[in-house]
């Protein structure tokens, strides 16, 4: 029968690792889901169920966390928000500033500043 377990299912983790590991690699679900040997809807399904998102929602978050980190130490003289974006798969820089911002509460040029503020002082 079907277990009623909570355990996260081995298509779930192993598409999170890829994801971690390479968070600009997949486009689109299906090229996940081929990866992890899965079909789109049973990977889509276990991530909602796990992790209370879609795959690329989580791909997103973990692209979004890895600009963050970049900006936050990058040098500004050297570096652009929209070159770290672009970087990290975010093609329309608004969307990436609107979504960097509503989880960070700054701009993503105000964390880039900050960094270069930093280094200045350091």
């Amino acid at each position: 029968g079907r277990s009623t377990s909570s355990r996260v299912p081995e298509s779930v983790r192993a598409a999170c690792d890829l994801i971690d590991n390479d968070p600009t690699r997949f486009t689109t679900v299906a090229g996940l889901a081929a990866a992890v040997h899965a079909s789109v809807r049973s990977l889509e399904e276990g991530f909602r169920s796990h992790l209370n998102m879609s795959p690329m929602t989580y791909q997103r978050r973990i692209r979004l966390k890895r600009a963050h980190n970049d900006l936050v130490h990058a040098d500004a003289r050297s570096h652009t928000a929209a070159g770290i974006a672009r970087q990290w798969g975010f093609s329309h820089y608004g969307r990436f500033a609107q979504m960097y911002c509503e989880t960070y509460g700054v701009r993503p040029a105000e964390s880039l500043r900050r960094a270069g503020l930093e280094l200045d002082s350091a």
